[in-house]
């Protein structure tokens, strides 16, 4: 059965496409973003595809639009703060979560956009961009680091309106044998994030493989590029637990892909990157039992100096295996020059003993140096799994961790503060790879915290370890074995992440742009920090958080795969109408 989201995401249409503006946007050529191109298609091209489409073609304007014009009236006041809510960034299909990427991209909104509420929609558009040369454009709500999301003089298929999610207490997929074991799954359309299907999941008492931020699209962009989420070592990536894609293909066909239809597209789509392959309009993902608690813990260790925080460092290197390398912690540790040790993590399938007890080897070590200059603090949750989505409990008892959205429409409207703060964020460095769980081997301790601490000289870095599979059950191995993922992920107790970003920040708004020096600073900084801890980690990583710069992106992102995924392009995508930065084929 669908659910009241169905019902709010023909209202958001509705109310999108009854804007009086529309109308004269879509009135001349010389208006649109195109036109003076040779090859752009003329008006009368674009109203018979806003005709086969229902009338859901629209004009994209700037989501800061009212800024343009006013740059210091009441109404930029107000549209900017709305662009620190992610919430309401994602109803924008002139804006990206992000807005760019120093030395990289920036977002800017498509000439027009397909608002979509069906797989027919997008086949429309992918038949008119084929068949015009217009650059194509995919997005959900916006969540995207390489800026795939976003480019001038383009067609957008726009995928948020298109969000209902449907509960299949036993799914079989589509041309599969009548023996075949039916399986609890969730059939989420691509528009939907992830917030919507968490709450939609606990009102069934289950759970799905999704991301730490509730606003990342949950059926596109996430799945297919891997998909990693707070309990990945327990119950596998987003890519692993997809059961079957509809997709649009470059000529504009409606396919199933999964084990029996397509099953070289379907194994493409799970890790080989969004929008590459082809559009996915819905993806049918598994689910599972709902746990009955989960543990969140935050602790932080303030060294007292240099020569503390190395011993520091290498005292979490000692411990990590015997405390936190296994399949029910996912644990972000973060390191920097303020000789800070800052950790928070969630727990699944431990009861609330063993999951305090997990942090005692660390915390008891710093609180028993000498004259007790480490300082400690900590705060611990341990909570019914239900509450982990629910706004109200988070309001009674710890309101700073969560970001709630004050749109009465929104049946989803919380997110975690980290998440949320990155709406309207400008990236002024990232890089990635992936940590194996051998480098926490004895052998190996003395050198990875050399490294660690070396880097922590020369900018902030964390490592997130639900970012790995290492630890996770052989089921849950065998089935992330069976992507396109790059297969370091396997033997990856973690990935490791040297970022910076500036936020509420505008390029091309003037009071508001990027702080270009800081950011070239950052970025120097960044870089420095890479230096002692590639000489150690393997050439491997997340493509969905790789650097926007990196060389030799394809083996960094999928390494032996890559060949078998660029024979799979070819097939489906000859032309490389999909064609996204770093993405498979993108090099020619």
């Amino acid at each position: 059965m669908f659910t009241p989201f169905d019902l709010s995401r023909r209202r958001f249409l509705k109310g999108l496409l009854s804007v009086p503006a529309i109308a004269a946007l879509m009135g001349t050529a010389s208006r649109a973003s195109g036109a003076g191109h040779a090859d752009w298609p003329a008006v009368a091209e674009w109203d018979r595809l806003k005709e086969e489409v229902g009338g859901r073609l629209i004009r994209v304007k700037p989501a800061i639009e009212a800024c343009l014009e006013a740059p210091g009236g009441p109404a930029c006041a107000a549209r900017l703060k709305s662009m620190s809510n992610p919430f309401f960034v994602e109803t924008q299909p002139g804006a990206t979560i992000l807005t760019g990427w120093y030395e990289a991209w920036e977002s800017e909104p498509s000439a027009y956009a397909v608002a979509v509420e069906g797989p027919e929609d997008v086949a429309a558009a992918v038949r008119f961009a084929a068949k015009h040369g217009v650059k194509l454009v995919v997005k959900g709500t916006g969540h995207d680091y390489l800026g795939r999301s976003s480019a001038p003089k383009s067609l957008l298929v726009w995928t948020r309106p298109h969000r209902a999610i449907e509960v299949l207490p036993e799914f079989r997929p589509e041309g599969s044998p009548r023996s075949t074991e039916p399986v609890a799954a969730m059939r989420i359309q691509a528009g939907a994030n992830w917030g919507e299907a968490c709450h939609i999941a606990t009102r069934h008492g289950l759970f799905v493989q999704g991301g730490y931020c509730a606003t990342v699209g949950a059926a596109g962009g996430f799945v297919q590029g891997g998909g990693f989420g707070p309990f990945t070592k327990m119950f596998g990536t987003g890519a692993s637990n997809a059961l079957e894609y509809q997709v649009v293909l470059a000529n504009g066909d409606i396919v199933v892909a999964n084990d029996y239809q397509h099953p070289d597209l379907y194994w493409a789509l799970r890790g080989g990157g969004g929008g590459t392959f082809g559009i996915a309009t819905h993806t049918v993902l598994r689910a599972h039992p709902m746990p009955s608690h989960y543990g969140l813990m935050f602790a932080t260790i303030q060294a007292p100096s240099d020569a503390g925080y190395k011993r520091l460092v290498a005292h979490l290197v000692a411990v990590y295996r015997e405390s936190f390398s296994n399949r029910h912690w996912s644990i972000q540790f973060e390191l920097g020059p303020s000789n800070a040790l800052s950790m928070w993590g969630f727990s699944v399938g431990l009861e609330e003993t063993a999951a305090r007890e997990a942090w005692e080897p660390l915390l008891t070590w710093a609180r028993g140096q000498g004259d007790g200059t480490y300082q400690t603090t900590t705060a611990w949750h341990y909570n019914p799994f239900p509450t982990m989505w629910s706004a109200d409990w988070w309001k009674a008892h710890d309101p700073s961790f969560i970001f709630v959205d004050d749109n009465p429409e929104n049946p989803a409207p919380m997110d975690y503060a980290s998440a949320a703060s990155q709406a309207s964020a400008y990236v002024t460095a990232h890089h990635s790879r992936y940590i194996p769980a051998s480098s926490f081997d004895a052998s190996a301790q003395q050198p990875l915290a050399e490294a660690l601490f070396e880097a922590s000289r020369q900018h902030p870095f964390h490592f997130q370890t639900y970012k790995g599979l290492a630890e996770s059950s052989q089921e849950v191995r065998a089935q992330a074995g069976n992507t396109s993922m790059h297969p370091a992920v396997l033997d990856a107790t973690a990935l490791l992440i040297i970022s910076d970003l500036q936020k509420a920040r505008f390029p091309g708004l003037p009071g508001h742009e990027p702080d270009r020096v800081a950011a070239a600073a950052a970025q120097a900084g960044a870089q420095a920090a890479t230096e002692p801890l590639w000489r150690l980690l393997p050439a491997a990583t997340y493509p969905n958080e790789a650097d926007y710069h990196e060389t030799g992106w394809q083996a960094l992102g999928w390494g032996p795969n890559y060949p078998r995924l660029l024979e799979i392009k070819r097939k489906y995508d000859p032309n490389n109408l999909f064609s996204v930065h770093h993405g498979v084929g993108s090099e020619t």
